[in-house]
């Protein structure tokens, strides 16, 4: 008789179902992993499109600096 004591590959041997539970956990795991990581990628090019458009509006939008105009004292003005 052979007396081979208990270990995790023979108390914890794993039924088909649970196997393909875990294929299926893995599967979408790696599917959840994907669109995490494709919705990250739009989102850094959508906020680069949108950082570049924002600094060319803003210099569309600033006028150019004007000439100062040069203001004529007061009594140069009153001279009657």
């Amino acid at each position: 008789m052979e007396n081979t004591l208990p270990n995790k590959n023979t108390v914890f041997r794993p039924t088909a179902s649970e196997t393909k539970a875990d294929n299926i956990t893995r599967i979408v795991k790696d599917m959840v992993e994907a669109d995490s990581s494709a919705r990250q990628a739009k989102t850094q090019k959508l906020r680069a499109a949108r950082l570049a458009r924002d600094i060319s509006e803003k210099a569309r939008l600033e006028p150019a600096p004007s000439k100062k105009v040069r203001k004529t004292s007061r009594k140069s003005q009153s001279t009657d």
